[in-house]
């Protein structure tokens, strides 16, 4: 089985540790993402079921230990959304423009880093740019997607065929 993240280990009965099925249902009603959440309670069975079946989601990528994020101690630790960035993302996927209110700590700002980067690895003819206020603010961000891309299994690389074209820090 592809290694997505050494040190994750998802439940045997329910790969989500933030919420559980029934807030995922709660949460995601009304979007396509009810229709898979098969995938949150069967691991895949080999890494052909796994490309084939598991990583053309999008909300499963971005839950599978997939990216890797430094937590408060700098410490590289397997990306999963926590409620608030379900109930964000869950929203995203009912309509392309929200507004979120402003909101510290909660991780929100991952979260989008995150599925910017994955919308750039995963879509055709797909390119992304890092914009903020100040130079420290873009070495946080820029530091936040190398750990999220050099995080990423080989056999994925390999696969999409990914590389960084320029890198400006």
């Amino acid at each position: 089985m592809i290694n997505l993240a050494p040190t994750y280990e998802p439940s045997p009965n329910w790969w989500l540790s933030n919420i559980t099925e029934a807030e995922y249902r709660r949460i995601y009603a009304g979007t396509d993402a009810i229709s898979i959440v098969h995938l949150f309670r069967d691991p895949p069975k080999s890494d052909a079921d796994y490309f084939a079946n598991y990583f053309p989601s999008k909300l499963f990528r971005l839950n599978s230990g997939l990216y890797m994020i430094e937590n408060k101690k700098g410490k590289k630790i397997p990306f999963e959304m926590n409620y608030a960035q379900h109930f964000v993302y869950a929203d995203s996927l009912r309509h392309p423009r929200i507004i979120v209110l402003k909101s510290r700590q909660q991780g929100i700002s991952t979260l989008w880093l995150l599925s910017f980067i994955d919308d750039a690895i995963t879509m055709d003819s797909f390119a992304i740019g890092l914009m903020s206020q100040g130079k420290k603010e873009s070495q946080t961000l820029l530091s936040r997607t190398t750990v999220a891309l050099e995080g990423l299994p080989s056999a994925v690389i390999q696969l999409l065929d990914i590389s960084v074209l320029k890198n400006n820090s």
